[in-house]
């Protein structure tokens, strides 16, 4: 879609007499209005629901929530995620020797750490580190924080499951008051979430196995690649870091409109859809020759 895009606003743009719009600049524009059509998904889709429920829309063909609906699924991911814990590891006065354990850090790179007898350190590392040594040397491990990092592309959370069991979020300001209560306090059986700097804090801190995420995730960012022959670009859809748009086809207009913005034109719509149409037109005469 992304190259049938640019033919339309580079056509629409000569047709104007306003100049040429290199690979680089289409690319810079192709994503901020991607972006720009994805975040209206969710502000349509509050006000379709809301003429839903009026029962002031079809359920027809002409069931724009269910297309809508469809758009945003293609977004949603299911990801698995193993926490980063903060924990105060300790070797007991009568071992015989250091107590190790083996762990990898939060980005994932194994490491060894040793304490001496009778004393402890804090340690921040991936949930569970594996004790290397027995007997009296096997020491204990207290997690005092636990967190899990947002992922980069994530755009909006939709659920949180950690062991069967949904997580429910706490605005910062309530935890102290939760956790001062013997009633309303997360545990085991109702786990809690915090947010602060990026990140999802989890309560109790003992809660150390893999939580299951459902999130939306960002669309790619698109990029129309090409080869240079005699000077002027070509589109080579074969290039590792090609792109397409990843919104429905029905929003091609809108991209086509978006574009056209950003690049300083105002233009009514029927002539995008000529524009388009022509070059369809054009397509399918070269195929068919």
């Amino acid at each position: 879609m992304i190259n049938h895009v640019r033919n339309t606003v580079l056509t629409v743009l000569n047709k104007e007499n306003r100049g040429f719009l290199t690979p680089e600049q289409f690319n810079l524009y192709a994503k901020h209005a991607q972006q720009l059509l994805f975040d209206q998904y969710f502000s349509e889709y509050s006000r379709l629901i809301a003429l839903k429920n009026a029962r002031r829309i079809s359920k027809d063909q002409g069931d724009r929530l269910s297309v809508l609906r469809s758009n945003i699924d293609k977004f949603v991911k299911s990801q698995e995620y193993t926490p980063c814990v903060t924990y105060t590891l300790a070797c007991g006065s009568t071992a015989s020797g250091d107590c190790s354990w083996s762990a990898y850090d939060c980005d994932g790179e194994a490491t060894t750490i040793d304490i001496a007898p009778g004393t402890s350190e804090s340690h921040t590392v991936l949930a569970n580190p594996t004790s290397t040594t027995t007997g009296n040397r096997r020491g204990t491990e207290t997690p005092t924080k636990t967190w899990h990092v947002k992922p980069d592309d994530l755009y909006s959370e939709m659920s949180l499951v950690y062991n069967g069991k949904t997580v429910e979020y706490i605005p910062t300001y309530k935890k102290p008051y939760l956790e001062a209560t013997s009633f309303a306090k997360p545990s085991d059986l109702y786990p809690a979430y915090s947010v602060s700097n990026e990140k999802w804090y989890m309560n109790p801190v003992t809660l150390t196995d893999d939580m299951n995420l459902v999130y939306i995730r960002k669309p790619k960012d698109p990029k129309w690649t090409y080869t240079t022959v005699g000077e002027n670009p070509v589109h080579n859809p074969s290039a590792i870091d090609f792109q397409d748009f990843e919104l429905g086809p029905d929003d091609e207009t809108k991209l086509v409109l978006e574009i056209l913005k950003l690049s300083g034109l105002t233009i009514r719509e029927a002539d995008i859809t000529q524009a388009a149409s022509g070059i369809d037109q054009q397509q399918f005469q070269k195929e068919n020759a």
